[in-house]
C-alpha cells in the first residue's frame, strides 16, 4: 500500500523580479520608434535563467486573462515590438537587462491605444528532494512566479474614450456586503478609472462616499469593482456612480438600490 507523505514538503521560490512599473506606456505618432528597458534582479544567491517571450493579453470582469498569440488580437503592437535577448542568466544579487524596441507603423489609420506583453518567466530548477519513509511518496513542490510587462502605445490623443456598466448587483464579498459594478471599455484608448459611489437616502440627504477601487481597462476588455456597503442598514437608496479618469473623461451613472439584509 502507497501513501502520499506529508512530511515537511519543500517548497522553493524564484528570486528573480522586475524593477519598477509593470505597465510601460508611450505615446507616439504612425512611423515613430523608441526603446525601452526592462530590469531584472535577482535578490538570491544563485544564478538564474530567465526566459522572455511576447504574447497578446486581455482580461474580463469574470476573472479571465486571455493570453493569445501575439499580433492576433486587432489592438495588440506585439509585431512592432523586438525583444532581445530572449534568454537570459542573472548572477545572484545582480541586475540584468532586457531592451526592447517599438517601432509604430507608418499607417494613418492607427488611432487609439495598442498593447501588448512582454512575458518574463524564471526557469524552475529541479525542486529538491524530499525523502520520505518506507512505501510512502514524498512531493518536492518548486514555485515559480512570472512577470508580464504590458508595453503600451498610444496613438498620440486619437480614439474616443467611452465606458459602461456592463452588470451590477449586490453581493457577498468575502463575508461582507459589496455593490459590484462591471465596467466595460466600448471606446478606443485605454482607461484607468478610480470608482466610486455615493449614496443617498429617501429624503435626499448623503449617506457617503464608498470607494471601489481602480484599474485599468483595455479596449474590449472589463474590469469588476466592488464597493463595500456592509455598514449601510436595510433600506432604500439611491447610487451615484462615478467613473473618474483624472482627466476630462468623467463617467456618471444613477441606480435605485434597495438593501434587504
Amino acid at each position: 500500500m502507497l501513501s502520499l507523505s506529508a512530511l515537511s514538503p519543500s517548497i522553493s521560490f524564484a528570486s528573480v523580479h522586475v524593477v519598477g512599473n509593470l505597465a510601460r506606456s508611450k505615446t507616439a505618432k504612425p512611423g515613430e520608434t523608441f526603446d525601452g528597458v526592462i530590469l531584472l534582479k535577482n535578490t538570491g544567491a544563485k544564478s538564474a535563467d530567465v526566459h522572455i517571450r511576447q504574447t497578446d493579453y486581455q482580461c474580463y470582469a469574470d476573472g479571465r486573462t486571455l493570453y493569445g498569440d501575439p499580433g492576433t488580437s486587432a489592438r495588440s503592437n506585439a509585431k512592432w515590438i523586438s525583444v532581445t535577448p530572449s534568454h537570459v542568466t542573472v548572477p545572484g544579487n545582480e541586475m540584468v537587462s532586457v531592451n526592447y524596441k517599438v517601432r509604430v507603423p507608418s499607417d494613418a489609420k492607427l488611432v487609439g491605444t495598442y498593447w501588448s506583453l512582454i512575458m518574463v518567466e524564471p526557469a524552475a530548477a529541479p525542486a529538491p528532494e524530499v525523502k520520505g519513509g518506507k512505501d510512502e511518496i514524498a512531493v518536492g513542490v518548486q514555485t515559480v512566479t512570472r512577470f508580464g510587462v504590458q508595453i503600451i502605445t498610444e496613438i498620440g490623443t486619437t480614439g474616443n474614450c467611452a465606458l459602461k456598466v456592463a452588470d451590477k448587483a449586490l453581493v457577498n464579498d468575502n463575508g461582507k456586503r459589496a455593490l459590484k459594478l462591471d465596467f466595460e471599455n466600448t471606446g478606443e484608448r485605454d482607461m484607468v478609472p478610480n470608482v466610486s459611489i455615493e449614496l443617498y437616502g429617501q429624503n435626499g440627504l448623503s449617506i457617503g462616499k464608498f470607494d471601489a477601487g481602480r484599474g485599468r481597462i483595455f479596449p474590449g476588455g472589463s474590469v469588476r469593482y466592488h464597493a463595500d456597503l456592509s455598514a449601510i442598514p436595510i433600506g432604500k437608496y439611491v447610487a451615484m456612480v462615478i467613473a473618474d479618469t483624472g482627466d476630462d473623461h468623467v463617467m456618471g451613472a444613477q441606480y435605485e438600490l434597495e438593501i434587504t439584509n
